[in-house]
């Protein structure tokens, strides 16, 4: 009995604890921005080589959705006059018809081919509710009407494929059918939560469909569109459509059209039809670091597509906690908005003169909260530093001389001498200058005096010239005097020799400029070998030449 009553506080605790938290509404942790526009864009270009229509229509479709103009929309239609024909599949209708309607003035195209084949399968009990699905939204997108005394039929048979199976694409097709149907097809808000429910969490932050991108963007563009077409609030909460936001933008990597247009249209979806529309905190790029030089801690509010909101909204930073002994150093302090862009606030974080280190904070703003990570660096100041030998056995204290480090020149009055039993010792304390207490050195780097600065270039090439100036005299001289070359040798040896000696001069220029000792040492070993045995060659074919002249 008394084990039972003292664990009730703590079961207490642990549910108020629980109550509090799920209370918390969170942000998404991050938006797509203006470099993932313009790599999505990058992308959706392919599909503007005209090799198929669904390409055609996904480019198409994922331009619109980034705001951005279709420049070859003259090319486009005449792609789809050329591609529509009475043989094509109800899909391949719809992708035209929704591209017809995407772009605008395509005169030339004849929608009456398309509205037939789509037409056509509404009118078969045997169709599948995929073809369904072309035909019903290839229709909407001509502004054709489903004929009214079809419509009871419609429905039976959307409603007789879900009892045979009823999956996740095939919900999705029946809600998107349900959508442009209408009040009919009521009975399809129902089956919102069967498909919800099947949802997987992942870490707490993330909400997908089996299936990955296509078909979680499927049904969220499906539930969204039925709710509004019923007036109905969709069954999804506020940290579901949250959760749903993180897992869309966690796939800004897509690699294909089709990818990334169902990427654009479910969170456009999630932005503009939700009525619970995911807000996202986060910090500024590069906004991590605070130091004096930067004392601002940036945060950006925005939707998720990086959009500002449409009320400028009150930010607060709710507490500044240091990470490792939960310090709070700033509490309930209201951001300033910028005056050049709707979606960042600032606070000077350095007002309360931080201790170095990693800090969390909690931010609030439109009703939703997130916490964000920065770092706070701080100057280190040399307080005092000594230098001098010791023994390598270490049998004595080391002779440290301190060194006055407010001078300016911070040198030794004298010269340190050391020998192979000794070693160099250093000791040295930094301070913080923000509150001058000792500070713990994880690395530190004792580095070398900077390299005196170069002459200039011109200084460089007169001392270049002066050096070669003999050189050159002495080729003067030579034509002036005249060179008699009738002795030299036409044999191999001494054409190698003449060429090694001089391959040798343009080593030592090279080494001059660009290459280092050792690697210099390896072709001059080369060169040397080859002109001493062919300078020897030619030596011994002179001497042999001389004794025959003198003979």
């Amino acid at each position: 009995m008394y084990k039972r009553s003292a664990a009730l506080p703590l079961v207490l605790v642990a549910l108020c604890s629980h109550s509090a938290f799920s209370e918390v509404t969170q942000s998404t942790n991050s938006y797509l921005s203006t470099a993932d526009r313009v790599r999505l864009k990058s992308i959706l270009k392919s599909g503007f080589q005209l090799d198929d229509v669904p390409s055609v229509y996904y480019a198409v479709s994922g331009y619109k959705l980034l705001g951005e103009a279709i420049s070859k929309a003259d090319t486009i239609c005449k792609y789809l006059i050329k591609s529509n024909g009475e043989n094509i599949t109800p899909e391949t209708a719809f992708y035209l018809a929704s591209t017809w309607k995407a772009i605008g003035g395509c005169q030339e195209f004849s929608t009456s081919t398309v509205t037939k084949i789509l037409t056509s399968v509404i009118q078969k009990d045997t169709s599948t509710i995929s073809d369904l699905y072309y035909a019903v939204s290839g229709l909407t997108a001509l502004s054709q009407e489903i004929p009214s005394t079809r419509i009871d039929k419609l429905v039976k048979l959307i409603q007789a494929a879900l009892r045979k199976d009823d999956s996740l694409w095939n919900l999705g097709y029946v809600f998107h059918i349900a959508a442009d149907i209408g009040t009919p097809a009521a009975f399809a808000f129902d089956r919102i939560e069967d498909a919800v429910v099947q949802a997987d969490e992942v870490d707490g932050q993330y909400l997908q469909f089996e299936g990955g991108l296509s078909i979680t963007s499927f049904l969220v563009n499906g539930i969204l569109k039925l709710s509004i077409s019923l007036k109905k609030k969709p069954p999804l909460n506020f940290q579901q459509t949250i959760k749903l936001g993180n897992y869309l933008l966690s796939r800004r990597s897509v690699q294909t059209t089709k990818g990334v247009t169902n990427l654009l249209s479910a969170l456009t979806a999630l932005v503009v039809d939700s009525p619970e529309k995911p807000v996202c905190i986060t910090l500024a790029d590069g906004g991590i670091i605070i130091s004096n030089n930067q004392p601002l801690v940036t945060v950006k509010v925005c939707d998720i597509l990086g959009q500002a909101l449409p009320t400028v909204p009150t930010v607060i930073a709710n507490s500044a906690t240091r990470v490792g002994d939960d310090v709070v150093i700033l509490s309930n302090e209201n951001l300033q908005p910028s005056t050049t862009d709707k979606t960042l606030f600032t606070v000077n974080l350095m007002n309360v003169k931080p201790d170095r280190g990693f800090y969390k904070i909690l931010v609030t703003a439109a009703s939703v909260t997130n916490t964000i990570t920065v770092k706070v660096l701080s100057e280190a100041i040399l307080d005092y530093l000594e230098i001098g030998t010791g023994d390598a056995d270490q049998t004595t204290q080391p002779k440290l001389t301190r060194i006055n480090t407010e001078s300016s020149s911070g040198k030794l009055e004298h010269k340190i001498e050391a020998d192979s039993q000794q070693k160099l010792v250093m000791r040295f304390l930094l301070r913080d200058s923000a509150n001058k207490k000792p500070m713990r050195v994880h690395q530190a780097f004792h580095m070398f005096r900077e390299p005196e600065r170069r002459p200039p270039a011109f200084v460089s090439n007169l001392f270049t010239g002066l050096c070669v100036a003999p050189v050159l005299l002495l080729l003067i001289l030579w034509a002036r005097l005249g060179v008699n070359i009738s002795n030299f040798p036409l044999s191999l040896s001494a054409i190698t020799f003449h060429l090694g000696l001089g391959g040798i001069f343009v080593l030592f220029g090279i080494f001059w400029l660009r290459l280092n000792m050792f690697v210099t040492l390896r072709y001059l070993l080369g060169f040397g070998v080859v002109t001493f045995l062919a300078g020897n060659k030619m030596l011994s074919q002179i001497a042999q030449k001389h004794k025959s002249t003198l003979r």
